[in-house]
């Protein structure tokens, strides 16, 4: 009976704690939203707010074309009449007039007209210049939003990799790391360490990615973009691949020491860290058409050429 008390007991008491854990996520879950959408709302409104002056600036200027272009007609109309009476009075009068005052007159009226033209020509410029600042704005108010969009998913994504970070490296034992770093150690005394880096491999490591690999990409060949994070110091690497599984398996054997070349940041980073110090994630699943214009979008959020391992902002 006694026995009985005690598993009802912990039962509760493991209840009680997984209500607790419920309760928690779920109130920083909802706390991640509300931040999202404040940010998102403040956002939106103030670009929306700079086009919708900008439409009442065009509105205003097209009333000021309007009321320029009814005085500029109504000036040279004027002109036209008055210049047409000149023209009437001299020509009944051509024994008292000069030929050269006609041809003033006419140039007068030639002059008025070109005048004319020229300034609403000017205004017309004005207007759609008006007309592609408002476009302009527009772009670039789509254009932060899907930034937004973005750096919070980004956001989100890490905060969910943090709670389940198991999921998203390799699984290496204790006992294992303590036999791999003696293996490392001996490399330096050989003259062909790659062969003690491929029984690593195959040892320690093979099974381990194929596993997290399954669990992250699932059993599909999959193309996409990919991140590679340093749990160190969280600079990361973004990269595309039609096969990421594939992809990321080389990655682990150069972070091992297989076939690396020497110059590459990642791999230098990764055999001195270890790659059981790194996380793997998949970032988007694509077609080959966008992979590069969604790798350099993806580089440009974590600025991983800037303060990662991206040597370049992304293929051309």
């Amino acid at each position: 009976m006694g026995i009985v008390q005690v598993l009802i007991t912990i039962s509760i008491i493991i209840g009680c704690f997984l209500i607790s854990l419920g309760l928690y996520l779920i109130n920083k879950a909802n706390h991640i939203t509300v931040e999202k959408n404040q940010i998102q709302t403040n956002l939106k409104n103030k670009l929306q707010n700079e086009i919708n002056q900008l439409h009442k600036d065009k509105i205003e200027l097209d009333k000021i074309l309007e009321n320029e272009k009814q005085k500029i007609d109504n000036i040279c109309e004027k002109e036209k009449n008055k210049i047409s009476e000149q023209l009437k009075i001299f020509q009944q009068n051509a024994d008292y007039a000069s030929a050269k005052y006609f041809e003033q007159i006419e140039d007068a009226y030639d002059e008025a007209e070109i005048d004319y033209k020229e300034r609403i020509n000017e205004l017309h410029i004005k207007q759609k210049k008006v007309v592609e600042d408002i476009k302009s704005a527009e772009t670039q108010y789509k254009t932060i939003i899907d930034q937004i969009n973005a750096a919070t998913k980004a956001q989100l994504r890490e905060r969910e990799k943090e709670e389940r970070l198991d999921f998203y490296k390799l699984s290496v034992s204790a006992i294992d790391l303590e036999d791999i770093e003696k293996l490392n150690s001996i490399k330096l005394m050989l003259h062909n360490p790659i062969i003690l880096s491929k029984l690593i491999w195959s040892t320690y490591f093979q099974k381990q990615t194929t596993e997290m690999c399954n669990r992250i990409f699932g059993n599909k060949q999959i193309c996409g973009i990919y991140k590679i994070t340093n749990l160190k110091t969280k600079q990361c690497y973004v990269g595309q691949s039609v096969n990421v599984q594939d992809r990321m398996k080389q990655h682990i054997k150069c972070g091992l020491g297989i076939d690396a070349p020497a110059t590459n940041r990642l791999y230098n980073t990764m055999q001195k860290d270890g790659v059981w110090n790194f996380s793997f994630e998949l970032l988007e699943e694509c077609p080959r058409e966008r992979l590069d214009a969604e790798e350099k979008r993806w580089i440009e959020i974590y600025q991983s050429n800037i303060i990662g391992y991206n040597a370049t902002k992304g293929n051309n």
